[in-house]
C-alpha cells in the first residue's frame, strides 16, 4: 500500500509473515515444504493453521474419554473443544485459546496492529467484549 497505508490501524489480525514467533516460523516452514514455489500469503492460511491446531487438540482431549472407534462429532465438541484451556498457538493468536459452551471466541483479547514505515507493528491488545 506504500504511503497510502502509513498509519493504518487494524484490530483482530495475525502477526505478519516475518514475525519471529514460533507459530509464524511454523507457518513459514509449512509454506517452504508444501508450497515452495507459490506461497499463500492470504490471512486465511494462518486461520487454517489455527483451526487445525484446535481440531487436533479437541480430538486428542476427547479421545482421553472416548475411544477412536466410538468417537462422534458431539464428543469432539463436548469432550474436546469445550475442554481446551490455554492452548498455545506459538504466538499466532493474540492470547492462548480457551473454549467452553459460553466461550466460543477462544481468545481473550484482540490484537491491534498499525502500519509504521511500511511494516506491520503490534501496538497492543484490546479485551473482547463478548457481544454475541
Amino acid at each position: 500500500m506504500g504511503e497510502l497505508g502509513e498509519g493504518f490501524v487494524v484490530g483482530g489480525g495475525f502477526p505478519p509473515w516475518d514475525d519471529p514467533s514460533p507459530g509464524m516460523r511454523f507457518a513459514n516452514e509449512l509454506q517452504a515444504k508444501y508450497r515452495p514455489t507459490k506461497k499463500v500469503t492470504h490471512i486465511m492460511y494462518i486461520a487454517g493453521i489455527i483451526e487445525a491446531m484446535v481440531q487436533l487438540e479437541a480430538v486428542r482431549i476427547a479421545m482421553q474419554e472416548v475411544p477412536f472407534e466410538k468417537l462422534r462429532p458431539a464428543d469432539v465438541l463436548e469432550k474436546g473443544v469445550w475442554r481446551i484451556k490455554n492452548l498455545d498457538t506459538g504466538g499466532i493468536t493474540s492470547t492462548p485459546l480457551t473454549y467452553g459452551p459460553e466461550k466460543v471466541e477462544g481468545i481473550d483479547a484482540s490484537r491491534v496492529d498499525q502500519i509504521r514505515k511500511g511494516k506491520i507493528v503490534k501496538v497492543g491488545l484490546y479485551p473482547l467484549r463478548h457481544l454475541y
